[in-house]
């Protein structure tokens, strides 16, 4: 029986319905243009570091936001008093400074990347024993190993959806399972 969707070696892509849900694979297709027209956009040719770090400080308070922390930044020099937003740029300055190291972790290793950039968001929100600790529930176990193997293509189980659904399964997974129970949104 062919469902229409991509097949990959070890059977269908578990991903590839979502591109059939109505406005998926149009907002997919949207925000590659947007993403590949920022990255041409005169502005970023010229002067990528300034705008890679003011997309961080964006990036930061967005996910902020999205765990129910602050948004607001004190002033440049003195970050935030709030500790998910304190969280969300430090994982945002990790991932700008060493973005080719945590990609290349998140290859070999996705659970051990989850675990570091957790470390990170929840430094000043949780028990340092709990630091990049997934909550060892079984659901939670099974689902983040299901989820970083469609992510990263793990043991044939990658996923040919376009980028955008990838992170938004990634994030909304996170968040829904609550993981590492802190931080989750960052």
């Amino acid at each position: 029986m062919t469902t229409g969707h991509p097949q990959r070696r070890g059977g269908p892509d578990l991903l590839a319905p979502l591109l059939d849900l109505p406005g998926v694979a149009d907002a997919a297709e949207a925000a590659r243009t947007a993403l590949g027209k920022a990255h041409r956009h005169r502005t970023n040719l010229r002067n990528w570091p300034v705008t890679a770090a003011e997309s961080a400080v964006r990036g930061a308070r967005c996910s902020s936001a999205l765990d129910g922390g602050g948004v607001q930044l004190q002033s440049e020099a003195a970050g935030s008093d709030d500790p998910v937003l304190a969280g969300a740029l430090r994982v945002g300055q990790a991932l700008e400074g060493g973005a080719t190291n945590m990609v290349g972790v998140w290859q070999r290793a996705p659970l051990q990347a989850l675990a570091r950039l957790h470390a990170l968001a929840a430094a000043d929100l949780a028990a340092d024993i709990d630091l990049g600790r997934p909550r060892s529930v079984p659901e939670v176990v099974a689902r983040l190993d299901l989820m970083t193997r469609l992510v990263s293509g793990g043991n044939s189980g990658g996923s040919a959806v376009p980028a955008a659904v990838l992170a938004a399964v990634a994030h909304g997974e996170l968040m829904t399972l609550a993981a590492f129970g802190s931080a989750d949104g960052v």
